[in-house]
């Protein structure tokens, strides 16, 4: 796909959250992109690797943690990345939520590594 909701802030934004869908990248603000979906295609990838973001916030719909995590590491060697765990809380995904649940999450989630996502693929 070619689309990325709020393509804008790719130029101007230095942390990027990035959901699945439309409505969840609005509960996140201005900051957030949608790409429509857990793949993201080389279009998508090549405008996020380019883009002025120096960190990415990879914000999943429950149950497609694993598939972030895969999609994440397209971006390792450019930029700082957090994929949340959302499987634990009472929502489907960051509009169930809301923003202060989202960024709750986030503070207290690490940086991905190579090592810590292969821990996190292997179980």
């Amino acid at each position: 796909s070619q689309v990325i909701y709020n393509d804008s802030s790719l130029f101007y934004k230095k942390k990027l959250y990035i959901t699945e869908g439309v409505f969840d990248s609005i509960t996140l603000g201005d900051n957030s992109i949608a790409v429509l979906g857990n793949k993201l295609s080389e279009f998508q990838i090549s405008k996020i690797i380019k883009s002025k973001s120096t960190e990415l916030v990879f914000v999943s719909d429950k149950g497609f943690y694993k598939s972030w995590i895969e999609e994440s590491l397209k971006f390792l060697d450019y930029k700082k990345v957090k994929v949340l765990i959302l499987y634990n809380e009472q929502g489907n995904d960051a509009n169930d939520l809301g923003y202060d649940k989202i960024i709750e999450i986030e503070k207290n989630t690490d940086y991905l590594t190579f090592e810590k996502a292969f821990e996190q693929l292997c179980n």
